[in-house]
Order: structure tokens, then sequence, then C-alpha cells
């Protein structure tokens, strides 16, 4: 989802030890919850572990909106906020690339614009539409319970959409696009978030985003780093990916999106955005609102974004643009904020007046996951529980619905975690069968490692919910072999020999991981390499291991610190070490508690 699918994902929680099932993105708050943080960012908030699981969706070349998005052909329009717009203007162009992903008209053949492969040779890929989108806040909960995320791939220039990203330098970016006048877009992902690397992979290098290439200044910030902390305390971030456009002028957040979207999603806010932002160009009352909510999100102020959200949610056309960015940003902002019912009321009233894509997908897999997240008693979670289950289900199923791949996902995980979480076991296993199946083709479709690495998390996940995770191993092995300096392929694969019962292995493949780590991620790297070493019996190694997890909490500036993560060492020092729990077997499945992150 956007954040969005999922994998809709929480930062915070994404450091922790375990992960629970629910859906969105990663929120900090999920680390200090029982089920542990959660570990991508997907589209729906996940407390505990995500599960993720994708139906087999054969898409057909028709059905691909990467195929049939040429400006030539006749694009049904999606109202903006204001349907007072004078045709032929700048806003129309956003109004055609928003209503793209609800239908599209067949069109010939679009090739996507060669990137940049290892050792520099020239690359095609495929991009396939998928059918769900959401983000991944928390009310995206989450969603994911797996170390997500893969190696960034390197940007520079990109032949298919001609952007050129500036990479860890937001002094340098905003100065420059001070001097040229322009707004600055800002990319802040990290390795480990696979939603982030999706849009690298298959969102940014697009040739749909050409016509907005030069009315941005482009930044990539990877939260993890050290030399970006005044950047992420300046813009506290609770999910990955974050998307800002900073108002040069004023150097404040004008839009600020949590998840992933389509090419043509985002093409579309891009362009609505530019024109926002030019000086004179009429304005309407939810675009207002939505700038305000931004400026406060970015800031952390949750309760002036609720209200501004809420604002631009009644200020605006069902199903338009502004509307559906108003119902994904306060949907996420409840979840987050532990506003359960009042995210699953949301939710409801919402379903029909958003237009079918990534909003729509990220709404009903956070509302899912709040549902999830009520008293067992509350009259609403049981009436919620069966619409947005079903909701959820039929846009995993869907092809005419375009998502990312990452999204889809997401919701396939989504819904397998609703169906465990209420004893439906079966229909759990029907649903992570298709999902594995989903994502092995979507894999076995990429012409580049970094494509097919993209979905490493979500089938990790997907192999784990079917209890097989010796099917991980190739695949991870594989990337460790494409990313030698990359730390998931081996976090990964110690999560999975965890599972398989091989300590020894699984403690090899942590100690390469935390030679490689960087960052709050070090943290679930330490986590993971103390329960192999449990588990191996040596307990004493596990003790210096949690002791240096504490140190390095301890040293977090206090942007990137959640009093969460102490919570985390916590449990897993009593789950490894202490009487009488020293003895008893630790659950396997990252799902059912708090010890194996991947």
């Amino acid at each position: 989802m956007r954040p969005h699918l999922r994998d809709l994902r929480l930062l915070a929680a994404a450091h922790l030890a375990g992960d629970a099932p629910r859906g969105g993105a990663h929120h900090l708050d999920g680390q200090g919850r029982a089920g542990g943080a959660d570990l991508h960012a997907p589209l729906a908030r996940r407390g505990h572990q995500p599960h993720r699981l994708r139906d087999l969706v054969r898409l057909p070349p028709a059905l691909d909106v990467f195929r049939h998005g040429r400006r030539g052909h006749p694009l049904p329009a999606v109202q903006l906020a204001d349907p007072a717009h004078a045709p032929g203007g700048p806003e129309d162009d956003a109004q055609r690339d928003a209503a793209g992903d609800e239908q599209r008209a067949p069109g010939p053949l679009r090739r996507p614009g060669p990137q940049l492969g290892r050792g520099g040779k020239a690359v095609t890929l495929r991009r396939r539409a998928l059918s769900t989108s959401a983000p991944c806040l928390a009310g995206l909960a989450i969603l994911c319970a797996a170390l997500v995320g893969c190696a960034h791939a390197g940007r520079g220039d990109e032949p298919g959409s001609g952007i050129r990203f500036a990479s860890d330098d937001f002094r340098g970016a905003l100065a420059r696009a001070r001097a040229e006048g322009k707004p600055l877009f800002v990319d802040a992902w990290a390795p480990w978030c696979h939603s982030c690397v999706s849009m690298r992979t298959y969102v940014f290098p697009d040739g749909v985003l050409s016509g907005v290439a030069d009315r941005y200044v482009w930044l990539e910030v990877d939260t993890e780093k050290p030399v970006n902390r005044a950047f992420v305390e300046q813009f506290p971030t609770e999910a990955l990916p974050t998307l800002l456009v900073i108002d040069p002028r004023t150097g404040q957040a004008f839009r600020r999106w949590v998840g992933s979207a389509t090419v043509v999603e985002l093409a579309a806010r891009l362009r609505a955005t530019a024109l926002a932002l030019t000086p004179g160009a009429p304005g309407t009352p939810a675009q207002a609102a939505l700038a305000r909510a931004s400026a406060a999100d970015a800031t952390g102020d949750h309760a002036g974004a609720t209200e501004a959200y809420r604002e631009a949610l009644a200020s605006s056309v069902p199903r338009s643009l502004d509307h559906g960015q108003a119902v994904e940003g306060l949907v996420q902002r409840l979840a987050q904020d532990g506003e359960a019912g009042a995210c699953v009321e949301l939710a409801r009233e919402e379903l029909s007046h958003v237009a079918p894509g990534t909003s729509l997908a990220t709404l009903v897999a956070t509302g899912l996951s709040c549902a999830l997240e009520l008293e067992e008693t509350d009259p609403r979670r049981l009436t919620a529980l069966g619409a947005l289950q079903d909701r959820v289900a039929s846009l995993a199923r869907d092809p005419s619905v375009v998502l990312m791949a990452d999204d889809r996902s997401s919701l396939f995980e989504t819904e397998e975690g609703a169906r465990r979480a209420r004893g439906d076991l079966a229909g759990a296993r029907t649903t992570a069968l298709r999902w594995t199946a989903f994502l092995e083709e979507e894999a076995g479709r990429a012409l580049a490692p970094e494509a097919r690495a993209v979905f490493d998390s979500h089938r990790l996940s997907a192999y784990l919910a079917l209890g097989e995770p010796e099917r991980a191993i190739p695949m991870l092995e594989q990337s460790a072999r494409d990313f030698p300096n990359d730390y998931n392929p081996p976090a990964r694969l110690a999560v999975a020999y965890l599972a398989m019962r091989e300590p020894w292995k699984a403690l090899s493949e942590a100690r390469r991981a935390s030679t490689l780590v960087y960052g709050p991620r070090t943290l679930r790297v330490l986590l993971l390499r103390a329960e192999a070493e449990a588990r191996v019996g040596d307990g004493h190694a596990a003790r210096v291991t949690l002791a240096r997890a504490e140190k390095l909490v301890n040293e977090l500036p206090p942007a990137q610190f959640h009093a969460s993560m102490s919570i985390a060492i916590a449990a897993k020092r009593k789950a490894l070490l202490e009487p009488p729990t020293a003895s008893r077997t630790v659950p396997l499945d990252p799902r059912r508690g708090t010890t194996l992150p991947h």
C-alpha cells in the first residue's frame, strides 16, 4: 500500500524484535507492543506482525497501466477538489493521471526507459500494474513482520524519467531549489523498507514521470544514516517510505505522503502539487487544508494534522484526487495515534467515496487492521471485520484495480493475518498459497537483480506463513551474492534458519549481517543475533549482544529513539535468558511472538 500497502510500515517497529499481524506502515509505537515492531512499510497498521499474502493474479497486457497510459489516449477525468478548473490547464493532466489507475483505454505498448543495472549495463524493467495499493502507515499499520526492504539500487541519470536524485544533502538540495525557484521533492527511505525499494526500482525510473522531472529538485534521504539526523529531527518519520514536497520559500512541507503509489498516481499528485505552488494559481479549500495537514504531520503535530485532514475531507469532492489523499492521510493518522474505533468508522464511511487504487487499498487494509485491535466485546469489531476483510480480499484479487505489486502483496498479507486472527486457519493457508504463487510469478518477471530482490521480504513472510521457510534459502543466497554489502539478505537468512531449527547457520548469517548493518536497524539485527546465540546454548554471548543493543539504543538521537526499543530488549532478555523461560522453546513463527524479525 502506499506506505502503501504495506507493508504501510512503522519505523520504530521496524527496529524491534518481533512483529505481529496487522496491516500498514511501520509505526514507532508498534515497537513497544507485545508483538514487536512492524518490519516493513506496507498498508495497514500492524502493531505486532504483518501477514502478507498475495493471490496469483495474471494481468493481461490490456490491464497494464504502464502499457496503456500514453497521453494521446482518452482517459476518464477524475475531479480534483474544485470541479471549476478551466479545461486544458495543467490540472487536467493531473486529473487524467489520477483517473488512469481507475480505468484506462487500451493503447499501444509503452516501453519503460532503460535503467542502469549493475556494472553500468542498461537494462529495461517491465513494470506490471498491480491491483492494490495502500500506504504503509500505521493505519497501515504496518504490515510486516519481516526485515523489510532490500538494498537500495544506486541512482543517477534515469533514462526513462530523466530524474536525477541528489543523495543525503538536504541543505544543498534546498539551496538549489530556492535558486531555481522549484519545489523540492524528498524521498525519505531506508534499505530495509521493501516498499521504498519498490518505488526506487519500478516507479521513479518510469518515463511517465518525465513530464514532472524538470518541475522539481529531487532528493533521496536514507533516514538510517547519521549524516541525515538533522533532517530526521526536522521532519520526523513514523513510517516509510515518506514522500515530501518542500516549499523552498518557507522550507516547510507542503505535501506529505506516506507509503507507495503507482507511477500514474504519483505523476498526478506531483502535477497538482506543482500547480498549487504556482504563484497566483487558483486554489481550493481542500488543497489548502491538505497543505496544513502535511505541514503539521511533518513536524509531529498530530492533533493539527487530524483536524486539517478532516477539513480536507469535508471540502473535497468524493472520488477525487484530493479526497483520496485526505482519506489516506486521516486513516493513517488515526491508526498511528491508536484511535482504532475512529479508524474503523472512517474506513466504513468512506468505502464508496474513494476511487479504486492505492488510497482505497490503504483505507481498507488500515481499517481492517484497526478492527482487529478493537476489544472482542466492541460491536464495531464484528461488523467491520466481515465487510473490510471481504473488501481487502476483493481488491487483492481484482486485476482491474491498478496497484503496485508490493502493495497487492501487502493486501494478501493483511487478509491472511485477519483470517488467522479470527481462527480461520484453513482460509489463511489458502490465502498464503495464493500469495506465494503471486510473489513467485512477480519475482520471475524481474529482469534485474534489484527488481527481483524487491520481493525477498514478502516471499520470506509468505513462506513463514506456510511453515516452509526452507523455500526462502535459494532466493536469499542469490541476493547475498548479488548484493554482498547489503545486510538484508543475511539477516533474512538468519530468520529462515531459525525457523528451520538450524541455529548455527542462523548465527553465522546474523554475524555477517551485524558487520554490514548501520543506524537504528542495527537493533533488530542484534536482537536476531542474540536469539541465535541463545539457541546454540551460548548464553554469555547473548547477554553481551543484548548489552550492545542497549548501548546502541541509549546513544540514538531523540528523533530515532522510541521507548519500545528498550522494551523489546528487555522482552528478548526475559524470553531467552531468565529462568524459568531459559529452557523453554521459543516460538519460531515471527507472527506469533516477539522473536523472529526479518
